[in-house]
């Protein structure tokens, strides 16, 4: 195996060091970003397992609590009878003074 040695002037030598440097650097900084990205990704999936966990034992203890509960007992459904056809809601104020005279008026004709 043979090698070839080439001589660079003290500017490409310069250039060319803090090329690598910089390259070293940027590995580097690239590295720690992953091992930071790993560290929070295990950290996540703690959480969501502790998450999973509590969410468990919240189901747990309402159906225990549900259990314990007395039951309802559902009422029973009431009929509405409706005297007159006419919706007082609907009514405007005129109408319904219109409406009580004419009832007043059939009681009186009685």
């Amino acid at each position: 195996m043979s090698y070839e040695y080439v001589k660079l002037n003290p500017e490409e030598l310069t250039f060319t060091q803090k090329n690598f440097l910089q390259s070293q650097l940027d590995l580097l900084e690239a590295t720690k970003a992953v091992r930071n990205y790993q560290k929070l990704r295990r950290e996540e999936f703690m959480f969501k397992i502790a998450l999973k966990t509590k969410v468990d034992q919240l189901k747990q203890s309402i159906t225990l609590f549900n259990q314990l509960l007395p039951k309802a007992v559902e009422p029973e459904k009431r009929h509405i009878i409706k005297l007159s056809g006419e919706n007082k809601k609907d009514l405007s104020l005129d109408q319904e003074i219109d409406l009580i005279k004419q009832k007043l008026s059939k009681i009186g004709a009685n």
